[in-house]
């Protein structure tokens, strides 16, 4: 028999590194034909996202999927079918993954004259990273070696387009 699969999503948009939970919903064109057996797989573009098992009512809960990058994903779903019901594809459904904001202040640091600088380090002070995600680069400080205060700036800190860093 034929097949309609349907997707819906619990959201339309997230922050990087939050979960969105997909459902696939496959009925039958003719009515009273019973109810479809087997996998259904989530997709994103080609990556395959998840594989799941229908339920006797023809619905399959994807896992709770994190780790979209940022940007618009289009997502799918695809029925394989089995010995009685044909396979089915989904149409495709935009789900917009946002950047996650993160923000880090430096720890405050201080020298002797004529030493080397001491190892400038910062705190994340608002936000997480996802994973294991990390920064690149380091921080730097304003040129110059007479007694006094010098600002520690972002330097060549930055994460990746997943997120939007503040400094």
């Amino acid at each position: 028999a034929d097949t309609v699969t349907t997707l819906s999503s619990s959201a339309d948009t997230a922050v990087y590194g939050d979960s969105l939970v997909f459902t696939a919903y496959v009925g039958v064109a003719a009515p009273g034909a019973g109810s479809p057996t087997g996998t259904v797989l989530f997709y994103d573009g080609d990556l395959l996202l998840d594989s799941e098992m229908l339920t006797g009512t023809g619905i399959a809960v994807s896992d709770a999927i994190a780790g979209l990058s940022a940007g618009d994903h289009l997502i799918t779903v695809s029925y394989l079918g089995d010995e009685d019901f044909a396979s089915s594809v989904s149409s495709v459904m935009t789900i917009t993954i946002t950047p996650a904001a993160v923000t880090v202040t430096a720890d405050a640091q201080s020298k002797t004259y004529g030493d080397p600088d001491p190892t400038l380090t910062y705190q994340i002070t608002s936000g997480s990273l996802v994973g294991n995600d990390t920064f690149s680069g380091e921080l730097t400080r304003v040129a110059g070696e007479d007694v006094g205060s010098y600002a520690i700036e972002q330097g060549s800190l930055a994460l990746s387009s997943n997120y939007t860093l503040t400094y």
